[in-house]
């Protein structure tokens, strides 16, 4: 007579293998697909300054955006636009003074 810890193991493995979840494969095509671009909504927030931008890529390497900026100790938020380039990983957004 078999053990029925072995078999109940035995059988939960064998499930478990059949349902498949996402390859290596699938997993490095979806952080591609999330990493190849900076398109869309960023924002971010520090204890000085709130930033939102919408940025969107043009031909080549290059990225556009605009959106708003304000510091902690204004009262309200001043529009901005920024200019740049996107070469996974880096984003270069020169700042002028």
């Amino acid at each position: 007579m078999r053990d029925p810890r072995v078999c109940l193991l035995l059988a939960f493995t064998l499930a478990a293998g059949a349902c498949g979840g996402p390859t290596a494969g699938d997993i490095e095509d979806n952080l591609e697909r999330q990493l190849g671009s900076v398109a869309g909504p960023w924002a971010g927030v520090s204890t000085r300054l709130t930033l939102d931008l919408q940025l969107q890529e043009a031909a080549g390497n290059a990225v556009s955006g605009s959106g708003t900026m304000k510091e902690a100790a204004a009262a309200n938020a001043v529009p901005i636009t920024v200019a740049g380039t996107f070469q996974r990983p880096q984003l270069s957004s020169p700042s002028a003074g």
